[in-house]
């Protein structure tokens, strides 16, 4: 965390904006770190938004429209992103399980009732043929 600061700072200094902008976010994950606080301080230091910030420096660095100090952090800020999305899946594995396997069930089971309904029907045209035969013999 702080060479990040490091590298914000450096960056903020000559004049690269995304370091300021990275350097407002590991300012508040700080504050959240020391200080137990309001709820929308902790949305911003969120692992969300991390992601987010990731991918804008990586945007940013692949367009070469940013300095050193700004690819650097970028950089530090995809590993903070993926580890911190590592350890938020694993935390919550059983969770994010349930969300991804309920509609999987629920397509499962409207195939299961829309199969039924096939064979019903096919059922139904089978012994309405047998009878026509029985019939006519």
């Amino acid at each position: 965390m702080f060479i990040q600061f490091f590298l914000n700072i450096m960056g903020a200094v000559y004049g690269q904006t995304i370091c300021q902008i990275f350097l407002v976010f590991y300012a508040s994950r700080l504050l959240v770190f020391i200080f137990d606080t309001v709820l929308a301080l902790r949305m911003v230091q969120s692992n969300m938004t991390c992601v987010a910030l990731a991918i804008c420096g990586c945007v940013m660095a692949l367009n070469g429209s940013v300095g050193f100090y700004a690819v650097a952090a970028s950089l530090l800020l995809i590993i903070d992103a993926v580890l911190g999305a590592g350890i938020y899946v694993a935390l919550n594995e059983k969770e994010i399980s349930q969300v991804f396997q309920s509609p999987i069930v629920l397509v499962q089971s409207v195939q299961e009732r829309e199969f039924n309904f096939q064979l019903r029907h096919l059922n139904d045209a089978k012994r309405t043929c047998k009878s026509l035969l029985q019939t006519s013999n």
